[in-house]
């Protein structure tokens, strides 16, 4: 039988919260706990600024437009994930806690093949914290739609508690002791966040909804803090190398775990990849082949590159980082070793991803797709 797949996309989660304590005691135990039984990818990176540009790489295997909202693309015919699944005998579902017009979720949603959308509005008396309902909340909606849903399924769940500016009375303040209120803050609604996840996966697990399901974890993007730029640019070896767009890249480290013991055995690999691998590479465990536009790879091949672009045009690899130096970004013409600062001449090898990110603008630009 193909596996059920349960991708759920934490809010604003960073490499860096992954083994941060309190008070001498993890901050996210539950994440922790994946994590060392799961196989492991901390060199994740996000290709988005937004939620929505996140949807897309991890749906469609697409980097979101500079500037553009890609939510505004919703008339796009994509050949994405959730659309192939259908196609194999899935039921796809997507479960956030705002309302179902935010940022056209509810257009968008249905472009890429999601058969069920549960939003704000279907929601029963909900708990709302910050941006909209509870991470707790929104994990009961989705173990209550889980009980009853036609397998195999594909459930994709996006957090909300985790967004800034989390200073929220609802949550217990952590003692972080980094310094900076909001920094502790943050983590403080990880902490939560954390424990919802435990919360939900152990009724899920009591209800035998994970012995055959691939559990997928990983953060959105991350936050946006002047004081993360300003240390990166104080601890690189030549600051003066350094533009806004690459630091940002360098800071966007979001952590990944696949999680499924009776599938894969705990591993980390430390491989640089990007969220447009995330469909390619699910389509692979679920056993799945099908013609797409994907610009991303599949993540347990072993020819993988270990690479990713954003959407500004800027990619990292074990080389370092590769920009254009005109602000149009049309093409790769330098590239800075992270460990020295120095600039280096680009391998060829490198160009093959600009042009992927020119395949990605022009699929969302000029419905490149057709994929019906």
């Amino acid at each position: 039988d193909n596996p059920n797949i349960l991708v759920i996309q934490w809010e604003s989660l960073k490499a860096a919260a992954v083994g941060k304590k309190a008070n001498s005691k993890f901050i996210t135990p539950v994440l922790n706990r994946l994590i060392k039984e799961g196989v492991y990818f901390p060199n994740l990176y996000s290709q988005a600024y937004f939620t929505c540009g996140s949807d897309l790489g991890i749906l469609a295997s697409l980097i979101g437009i500079k500037e553009t909202l890609p939510s505004f693309f919703y008339r796009n015919s994509y050949s994405a994930l959730p659309k192939i699944l259908v196609k194999n005998g899935y039921e796809t579902i997507v479960v956030n806690g705002s309302r179902k017009n935010y940022w056209n979720h509810d257009k968008m949603y249905k472009s890429l093949g999601f058969t069920r959308f549960d939003a704000l509005e279907d929601f029963h008396n909900p708990e709302f914290i910050g941006m909209g309902v509870s991470d707790k909340h929104i994990y009961k909606k989705s173990f209550e739609i889980l009980k009853n849903a036609k397998k195999p399924w594909f459930m994709f769940i996006m957090t909300l508690t985790s967004h800034n500016p989390f200073n929220y009375k609802e949550i217990e303040p952590l003692n972080v002791g980094s310094g900076d209120k909001t920094l502790d803050n943050y983590f403080s609604t990880l902490g939560y966040s954390d424990k919802c996840l435990g919360e939900f996966l152990k009724k899920m697990k009591n209800h035998g909804l994970l012995d055959n399901t691939f559990l997928i974890v990983y953060g959105d993007h991350t936050i946006r803090m002047e004081e993360n730029y300003s240390n990166i640019a104080k601890n690189f070896p030549k600051p003066s190398v350094l533009k806004d767009d690459i630091i940002h890249l360098i800071d966007s480290q979001i952590p990944l775990v696949f999680h499924a013991p009776k599938y894969l055995k705990p591993s980390v690999n430390e491989k640089i990849c990007g969220q447009v691998d995330l469909p390619a590479t699910i389509l692979t465990l679920a056993s799945i082949t099908a013609e797409t536009m994907f610009i991303g790879d599949n993540l347990f091949s072993e020819s993988f590159p270990g690479w990713t672009i954003d959407r500004y045009g800027v990619a990292i690899s074990k080389f370092g980082v590769s920009y254009g130096s005109n602000s149009a970004r049309d093409n790769f013409d330098s590239l800075i070793d992270l460990k020295t600062g120095d600039l280096k001449a680009v391998p060829n090898d490198l160009k093959i991803l600009y042009n992927r990110k020119l395949i990605s603008d022009m699929v969302i630009n000029f419905n490149l797709n057709f994929y019906k």
